[in-house]
C-alpha cells in the first residue's frame, strides 16, 4: 500500500509549484488584460479628440465669418469624461503669395437636348477660343492685396481622462484654408 500512495499522490513540494505556476500565469493574464483595458481607453479618448476635433474645424471653416475669425487662445471642454482642451491660429496669407487662374469648362448635362441612339451627347460644347472665360484671383484682383482672401488655421487639440494631466503625447493637430470669395 505504501508504494500505491508514492506514485498517485501529490508531494507538498509538487503542489507548491503547481500553485506556483498557476499564479504567474494568471499574474501575466491579469496583466495583458489590464494592459488591454488601458490601451482600449486611449483609444476611446483618441477617437473621441479626433471627432472633437473635426467638429471644431468645422466649426471655424463653416459656422464662424471670416472677417471676425482670429486666433483663439486655449479653451477647456469636458464632454463624457474627457478633458479637451483646443486653441486656434489664424494667419492671414499676404495675397501677394497668391496666384492662380483656371479656365472655365461648360458642363453640359447629357440627360438633356439631342440625344444619340446610345442615349448621350454626341460631343461636348465648345467655348471660342477667342474670348474663354477665366477665373484669375491675385493681388491686381484682391484690391491691391489690402484685404486678405485667405487665411491659414492651425487647430491644435489636446485631451486626457480622468486624474490625468495633459501631456505633449496626446495632442492633435488640423491645418486647414479658409477663403473669402
Amino acid at each position: 500500500m505504501r508504494g500505491y500512495s508514492r506514485r498517485w499522490a501529490f508531494t507538498l513540494i509538487e503542489t507548491a509549484m503547481a500553485v506556483l505556476i498557476l499564479g504567474a500565469s494568471l499574474a501575466t493574464v491579469l496583466s495583458m488584460i489590464t494592459t488591454s483595458f488601458h490601451q482600449m481607453g486611449q483609444q476611446k479618448m483618441q477617437t473621441s479628440a479626433v471627432g472633437f476635433a473635426a467638429g471644431q474645424m468645422n466649426r471655424f471653416l463653416f459656422e464662424e465669418p471670416f472677417a471676425t475669425l482670429a486666433s483663439v487662445p486655449y479653451t477647456e471642454v469636458v464632454l463624457d469624461g474627457v478633458w479637451f482642451q483646443y486653441k486656434l491660429d489664424v494667419k492671414p496669407v499676404p495675397n501677394s503669395a497668391i496666384h492662380f487662374k483656371f479656365k472655365h469648362i461648360q458642363y453640359h448635362d447629357p440627360r438633356h437636348g439631342g440625344a444619340t441612339s446610345t442615349g448621350a451627347e454626341p460631343s461636348v460644347p465648345t467655348m471660342t477660343e477667342e474670348n474663354p472665360p477665366i477665373t484669375q484671383l491675385d493681388s491686381k484682383s484682391t484690391g491691391g492685396g489690402a484685404i486678405p482672401v485667405l487665411k491659414d488655421l492651425l487647430l491644435t487639440v489636446r485631451w486626457h481622462g480622468p486624474g490625468d494631466d495633459y501631456t505633449d503625447e496626446f495632442v492633435l493637430k488640423l491645418v486647414s484654408r479658409k477663403a473669402h470669395i
